[in-house]
């Protein structure tokens, strides 16, 4: 059996997320779909890093098959490409480990999360940012995030339907920096819980526009109650942008 690594990258407008549902387009179906020409075969499961929701995209999602079919890394990017929609692409494949796997093999993820903040909507962002008309104030919401990192209980930002064992998790990264046209926050950690970005985007920017006092976010995060945070932020902004092993 030969084991592969595939990145992916992805538009996730047009889709109900990563994993394969009912009568809903999703990523995973478009791959699997792919992949089983390219090989010849369908006897294969294909494992992501983890779940994107509807509408969140993708600079580096890593998925991991095992095949007998005999193929050249190149024929496997290329094959996909050239079945895939046009708005999913494989920029590398490789053979791995058999021991390695997309999933319980991730030591690390990184997300960004974008926020437009000049008055006028863009029209080549629309879907891939959120466009936040009231001015922010960065410094409070980066002041508020600092005050999350580290190994937690985020059981106050865990989005409905997550299927986690444990709400613990190890945010290692929270940063914000305030482009000419956007306001770029970036999240590094172990793991992370169902819609975790985007509620602590969305809670950030309660801070942001002067609703809440930055240590707010820590008394939120210590009552371990979702319905304390603010509303999560759009998916169109989120991006899952590295996965390490």
């Amino acid at each position: 059996m030969n084991n592969w690594r595939i990145h992916l990258e992805y538009d996730g407008a047009g889709y109900s997320g990563w994993q394969l549902q009912p009568n809903a387009p999703t990523v995973q179906h478009y791959v699997q779909a792919a992949l089983s020409k390219v090989l010849g075969r369908g006897d294969f499961t294909l494992h992501a890093s983890g779940r994107t929701d509807a509408g969140v995209h993708a600079l580096g999602q890593v998925c991991s098959f095992s095949t007998q079919a005999e193929r050249k890394p190149s024929q496997i990017r290329d094959g996909l490409n050239a079945l895939m929609p046009p708005d999913v692409s494989c920029w590398h494949a490789e053979r791995v480990n058999e021991d390695f796997h997309a999933r319980y093999s991730v030591v690390g993820k990184l997300y960004r999360y974008r926020i437009r903040t000049v008055p006028a909507r863009s029209a080549l962002d629309r879907g891939r940012s959120w466009h936040h008309r009231k001015p922010l104030d960065v410094q409070a919401m980066s002041q508020a995030l600092q005050g999350v990192i580290g190994t937690h209980d985020f059981s106050s930002f865990r989005g409905q339907g997550c299927c986690a064992r444990s709400p613990v998790r190890e945010l290692q990264m929270a940063t914000v920096e305030q482009g000419p046209t956007e306001l770029v926050l970036e999240f590094y950690g172990t793991g992370f819980l169902r819609r975790m970005v985007r509620n602590l985007v969305g809670s950030a920017t309660q801070v942001g526009v002067g609703r809440k006092p930055p240590e707010w976010m820590v008394e939120v995060l210590n009552k371990k109650d979702r319905n304390q945070a603010g509303p999560g932020a759009p998916s169109c902004g989120l991006y899952l942008v590295r996965v390490d092993y």
